[in-house]
């Protein structure tokens, strides 16, 4: 009998490790905070569908603005998976990388003609890719924030 009451002890001192374990873990990870980006870079790759186009690669330090964004396209609601239908697309998108100084927070891509929509985590294929749809506001923002003047300069 004493044997057996030793060997419950020493389960329990087991299990009492190891929640201890948890939950020193699940105090660390919420005790630190995500990281949040200080720079967007900001890339439209050349277009075969519109060769006219330049191609664009920007470098936007306002860290306000460059958060401000980023909170609005994680706001955005997730894209509707019901059947749409969708004027022309001319293959028009934006490639978005999210930077705390120089580590990768987060790769978005922006689609500005057909269905627009915003996709995010789109540099791992092992994440499923996260749509969201955008808006008019959300344009506007993203537009201003890479010093454009108007939505309709996204197009130029």
């Amino acid at each position: 009998m004493v044997k057996k009451i030793g060997g419950v002890r020493i389960l329990y001192l087991i299990v009492l490790i190891v929640l201890l374990t948890i939950g020193a873990f699940v105090f660390v990870a919420h005790a630190t905070p995500p990281p949040t980006p200080t720079i967007l870079k900001v890339t439209r790759p050349h277009n075969p569908l519109r060769p006219e186009l330049a191609v664009i690669n920007k470098r936007i330090t306002n860290a306000a603005a460059v958060q401000k964004l980023y909170q609005a396209a994680l706001a955005l609601p997730e894209a509707s998976s019901a059947l749409r239908h969708c004027p022309a697309d001319y293959g028009m998108a934006y490639k978005l990388t999210f930077l705390d100084h120089d580590t990768k927070i987060k790769t978005m891509e922006l689609k500005i003609t057909g269905c627009q929509a915003l996709s995010i985590d789109t540099d791992t294929i092992f994440n499923h890719k996260d749509a969201r749809d955008t808006n008019t506001a959300f344009n506007d923002l993203f537009s201003h924030t890479i010093g454009f003047a108007s939505t309709n300069d996204l197009y130029k």
